[in-house]
């Protein structure tokens, strides 16, 4: 790469939000937002600076959280309509490579990575429930 260039970050992962958005991850740590359009370019409509230590590696999204698991091996908790970290969870010692909600209990998160360990977590009583 020459002098003066720089060096555009690329996109890792995505989940499509209910508000007309895809919120995506990249490996420069950030987690965007964009406007779906009938445009060539969706405009951004929101960023989450230095979401991770390294790139955004998995996202999900629901109606009041974002869920995020990066290349540092942490799992973090956004609040949906503010952006700001709600808490983190710091188990895995490899890149999290998946991460979703319990189908019946919404307050568990269950978080896989490349370390082959998949954790599961209780956001109210913020405490791992169990580690397969």
């Amino acid at each position: 790469m020459s002098p003066g260039t720089l060096k555009k970050p690329k996109g890792t992962c995505l989940c499509i939000a209910d508000d007309n958005s895809i919120v995506t991850g990249w490996e420069d740590g950030f987690i965007r937002a964009f406007e779906v359009t009938d445009s060539k370019f969706s405009p951004l409509k929101w960023e989450i600076v230095n979401s991770h230590r390294g790139a955004v590696t998995s996202l999900y999204c629901d109606e009041n959280y974002i869920l995020s698991g990066g290349e540092d091996g942490v799992v973090r908790v956004w609040a949906r309509k503010t952006h700001k970290m709600v808490t983190q969870i710091m188990a895995h010692a490899k890149t999290v490579s998946r991460i979703f909600p319990d189908l019946k209990q919404s307050n568990i998160i269950h978080s896989c990575s490349i370390d082959k360990i998949i954790h599961s977590y209780d956001l109210k009583t913020e405490k791992k429930v169990i580690m397969h």
